[in-house]
């Protein structure tokens, strides 16, 4: 399977790294979910209190530099001048 996010490429202190922006949401209630006949269309309907986070992630080819807000998984990115 293929992929492809969109990313920037930025230099940061003389090395390059991939930007990729996600914004995740979370929270609400899922009320009702429909799948046509042949599973190939999903509609999900959330209703409540619900919140997004974007993360930002800085990579290379092979690895996961940092991401911002935090998480246990990289340190958190700096902020270029």
């Amino acid at each position: 399977m293929n992929a492809s996010l969109n990313v920037e490429l930025i230099n940061y202190n003389d090395d390059y790294y991939y930007v990729h922006n996600d914004t995740v949401v979370s929270g609400g209630t899922i009320t009702e979910t429909h799948t046509n006949s042949t599973g190939g269309l999903n509609i999900t309907t959330v209703t409540g209190n619900q919140s997004t986070v974007t993360y930002t992630a800085w990579f290379t080819n092979s690895t996961l530099y940092c991401v911002t807000p935090n998480l246990d998984t990289a340190p958190t990115c700096p902020i270029p001048s």
